[in-house]
């Protein structure tokens, strides 16, 4: 089965070869110095003027008076959880004229699906209005062969990475995680949340097509790289070696450095050992965002106390901070501060348990094929659809909703499934 995530307002026109002009207009860095390539589920605030390189008050984090046309930019980071218009982290944006990269690559705008993780510049003109995406970045966490499957912890391993799988990761290509096709060897991509050096929270499960018998194997990786070693050209990525003696290098600013976040394309030599083809960077220096307000949400990692860790690989102090719930390692938090030195110091830590990789809340849009049906219920994209008394039927009766159907929805996600606001059946 193949889903589908479409704009249901319409389809886009392409928006290709527009990265210039983006870099031009509203980045905080240049181009190859962007994020979304790496440290998942990032929201970053930023507040500046419009001219070149206003002052900046590290205490306020805003523009010194005096400066005119103030607008926002907004750098949001996360799984995309609506399409058309696209919603990440809760935040509706007006993607109209977005340009759009997926795993290094232009595409269009209608091949973003629910479920990847992507990073979405924009600028904001008027707090009443929906930012203006003008830049829109995907990149998949893995891609690789199913090493294992565990349906009782929900995790799989791929390149001996765990990767848990919540009931509401969405499948393309199979029903879910309990689905009998799905078995260890298939080839996958997954777009995720890294929640520690080798483990990851799946947001979506794709099917891949399997290399031919005796052929390498594919491999991509994207992650912060270690140990470093420039004269034997070799570093490790999620507990993976990865060797770049052949591989081509873009969008390092001035070259590999230890702890960067890199995406790894390459085929797999022997085990536990990627052999690079490319490694692309662009992950967004903490010290670009010097003095501006900066909210991350993520999983901790290098926990040290309440007042010291990690989110998305960004250091926090969080000694002066307002922090709500019990801190520690692989719990979600949504952060807030300001960054100084390429420290993000927190004024709020707020431990976020009801969320597990997508904001809930938010009404969602997506299309697909009715995989199994029960009472006031149905499966599709690999997640469950209720309906109840409020949900509103076009084109179909509820009891007309079968296997095979393909179907619209408009749902919010309740935090265990999602509840159907409109059910429109297609032909």
């Amino acid at each position: 089965m193949k889903s589908t995530t479409n704009n249901l307002s319409g389809n886009h026109p392409a928006r290709l070869t527009m990265a210039a002009a983006v870099c031009a207009a509203v980045l905080l860095t240049a181009c190859g110095g962007g994020g979304g390539d790496g440290t998942p589920l990032q929201t970053t605030t930023a507040s500046r003027t419009n001219e070149a390189e206003a002052p900046r008050s590290a205490d306020s984090a805003v523009p010194s008076s005096g400066t005119t046309a103030a607008s926002t930019l907004v750098v949001a980071r996360g799984p995309v959880s609506a399409l058309g218009g696209l919603v990440v982290n809760g935040v509706h944006y007006d993607d109209r004229t977005a340009a759009v990269r997926i795993n290094g690559r232009e595409r269009l705008l209608d091949d973003l699906k629910l479920g990847m993780v992507v990073e979405v510049e924009a600028e904001r003109h008027d707090a009443t209005q929906s930012p203006v995406a003008r830049f829109v970045r995907a990149n998949s966490f893995a891609e690789g062969r199913v090493d294992a499957i565990d349906l009782v912890a929900r995790t799989i391993s791929v390149m001996g990475i765990t990767i848990a799988v919540p009931s509401n990761t969405v499948f393309e290509g199979w029903a879910g995680l309990g689905d009998a096709s799905f078995k260890v060897g298939e080839v996958v991509e997954v777009s995720g949340l890294a929640n520690g050096p080798t483990g990851a929270v799946a947001t979506r499960i794709e099917r891949k097509s399997a290399a031919a018998a005796g052929a390498p194997e594919d491999l991509a990786l994207t992650g912060a790289l270690s140990q470093l070693n420039t004269a034997q050209k070799t570093f490790v990525l999620s507990g993976s070696i990865v060797t770049y003696s052949n591989a081509r290098i873009e969008n390092v600013g001035a070259g590999l450095a230890e702890g960067m976040t890199v995406r790894v394309e390459g085929v797999r030599s022997s085990p536990g050992v990627i052999a690079a083809s490319e490694i692309n960077g662009g992950q967004r220096a903490a010290v670009s965002l010097e003095g501006y307000r900066v909210e991350e949400a993520g999983y901790v990692t290098d926990f040290i106390t309440p007042s010291s860790f990690k989110v998305n690989g960004m250091s926090v102090d969080a000694a002066g901070a307002v922090i709500t719930g019990t801190l520690a390692n692989n719990v979600r938090v949504e952060v807030r501060g300001v960054m100084r030195n390429g420290v993000l110091v927190a004024s709020r830590v707020d431990r976020d348990d009801a969320s597990n990789g997508r904001a809930g809340g938010e009404e969602s849009k997506f299309e697909g094929v009715v995989a199994a049906v029960g009472r006031g219920s149905f499966q599709m994209n690999g997640f469950t659809v209720m309906w109840d008394a409020n949900t509103r039927f076009d084109d179909i009766a509820s009891d007309a909703i079968k296997p095979g159907r393909k179907l619209k929805v408009e749902a919010v996600w309740s935090g265990a499934e999602y509840v159907a606001t409109r059910i429109k059946g297609e032909d």
